[in-house]
């Protein structure tokens, strides 16, 4: 079955059709695009049985002007509460993704604009709901011609087509968010990007720190904290590139710390890249790389495919624009998880480094001090365990995309869901992988979610996480457990750990007996994966 979206606004919406189906097919989004009528915003916000709030896999989108709800300025403030409880009710009723979208109109005032603001805050709060203020799709998707206050007057069409190509593609990007793998890593040149010049041919004081570079590099940590790695690329003599990063510590604003990964060498960017995919243990897919350099961008596409690399504009003015409109670096939002991202990879050089001094493989996990913590997902656990079934791709056995109200509705139909958490002696790794199974489906524990973050794989934890199933399927008399699996071109490493443990391949799974599972040895021999 399709996902729905549907389409909700105080205004008329069918205008969006022809454009915003056109980005659906070309992001090959394969949905059923709806419009629930004329200003039916709070009916289906608040109506339990409105196909709002019984949509389950898509996404509700609601186009709002609080003045058209309001009928007049002087009833904004109470428009402004009765969609904060409406959206409130409709997050905890309804599983589908919530895209709320505020939009201008002719004669809005200044209180109207503040009010929207605080609501906005208020929504954005809410779980699996995001909030745009009318100025955040004006400012990214600015027309010239945006209001047809004729259309508006005899038909409530407020927007010119234009007006509505641009609100059609930014409810298309915020939509895609959630079904496009994410990009986890962002790598970046020096000379030229990060700063205006080169740094082997002239003085740190020489070089440009301003304009378009300091807009990338504001970028570059908006993301991070975002939990987007960053990696430098460059092509120079390392003492070069380490001056300028000591001697303009303040003006860059930026620092040799916050990259996760590091290559200054004349080594071709390709193999640089590749290295930093081995190293960081990500998939070269997982990348995108920026250069202002076009030959360098073509070797690192000829040689290393799957990587999103991307030419800087030749005016360095125009890095701003160009890079608001990078959608692959979109996120959903931060986790707790993604601000601790950055920090867990620099202890995994601190792993490498044991790795490498102890006599073998066990002796090495031994040596970690792992602890492993498998329990029930508690609710404050759901927005990572979400973000975890996009984000997981090698060891994923069926690869669920789910939000978090789908996840809450399969637990309210009696489904377990466990969380895993993991630590060893150099930190902690948060909370990495999750298993979700219907304990009452047939005489197997039927597992629909075995996943774990490649930031623990091959550590041992996997067996830690087969085995709490086994002792869960043996407390439930169950014989065997049976692993949904859904074979991509990226979770091989998933098919091989559950082929080592002799799980019998079978019709759209892999099975295992509840007791071999309950009594599987908690450290491999060898890495599997």
């Amino acid at each position: 079955m399709k996902p729905a979206i549907l389409v909700s606004s105080s205004f008329t919406a069918e205008p969006l059709q022809l454009p915003l189906q056109r980005w659906l097919d070309l992001l090959h989004l394969d949905a059923d695009l709806r419009f629930t009528g004329f200003n039916q915003v709070l009916q289906q916000a608040l109506d339990p049985s409105s196909e709002s709030s019984q949509n389950r896999s898509g996404a509700n989108v609601f186009l709002i002007r609080l003045e058209d709800l309001a009928g007049a300025e002087s009833n904004v403030s109470r428009a402004a509460s009765e969609l904060s409880a409406a959206f409130a009710a409709l997050s905890a009723q309804s599983p589908a993704r919530q895209l709320i979208v505020f939009c201008p109109s002719a004669n809005r005032s200044e209180e109207v604009r503040r009010i929207e603001l605080d609501l906005v805050r208020q929504l954005t709060a809410l779980a699996n709901v995001t909030a745009l203020s009318a100025e955040e799709w004006i400012a990214l998707y600015p027309v010239t011609e945006l209001l047809d206050s004729e259309s508006d007057k005899s038909a409530k069409i407020p927007f010119t087509p234009f007006g509505y190509t641009a609100l059609a593609t930014l409810i298309a990007r915020r939509i895609s968010v959630a079904y496009r793998p994410p990009a986890k890593v962002l790598v970046l040149d020096a000379d030229n990007t990060l700063w205006g010049g080169v740094c082997g041919e002239e003085s740190s004081a020489d070089l440009n720190l301003e304009g378009g570079y300091r807009a990338l590099r504001e970028f570059a940590l908006a993301k991070r904290r975002e939990g987007i790695l960053l990696c430098l690329c460059s092509k120079n003599q390392p003492a070069d590139v380490e001056r300028v990063f000591y001697e303009c510590a303040v003006d860059l604003g930026l620092n040799r710390d916050q990259f996760t990964g590091w290559k200054v060498s004349w080594s071709p960017k390709s193999q640089s890249i590749r290295e930093l995919a081995t190293e960081l243990n990500l998939g070269l897919d997982s990348f995108v790389f920026l250069d202002d350099n076009p030959a360098e961008i073509g070797e690192v596409r000829g040689n290393c495919p799957g990587v999103l690399a991307l030419v800087l504009p030749s005016q360095p003015s125009e890095f701003e624009t160009f890079l608001s409109h990078l959608w692959p670096l979109d996120t959903n939002g931060a986790t707790a998880a993604d601000a601790s991202r950055a920090e867990f990879y620099r202890q995994e050089s601190e792993r490498r480094e044991l790795r490498k001094s102890t006599q073998s493989f066990a002796d090495f996990l031994r040596g970690l001090n792992l602890n492993v913590v498998i329990a029930p997902c508690a609710d404050e656990d759901l927005p990572r365990v979400a973000q975890l079934t996009k984000r997981t791709n090698q060891f994923n056995a069926n690869p669920l995309r789910l939000s978090e109200g789908e996840l809450q509705a399969r637990l309210d139909q009696e489904h377990v869901c466990l969380s895993v958490h993991v630590s060893d002696r150099f930190g902690d790794y948060g909370l990495v992988g999750a298993m979700l199974y219907n304990p009452t489906a047939s005489s197997n524990l039927e597992v629909e979610l075995f996943l774990l973050s490649c930031r623990a794989m091959g550590k041992g934890v996997e067996r830690a996480m087969v085995i709490a199933l086994g002792e869960r399927a043996v407390s439930l008399a169950r014989e065997s457990i049976r692993f949904h699996f859904t074979e991509t071109d990226r979770n091989e490493p998933c098919r091989r750990f559950l082929r080592s443990i002799h799980a019998e391949p079978g019709e759209g799974s892999f099975q295992i007996s509840a007791q071999t599972a309950a009594e599987l040895a908690p450290l491999p021999d060898s890495v599997v994966m």
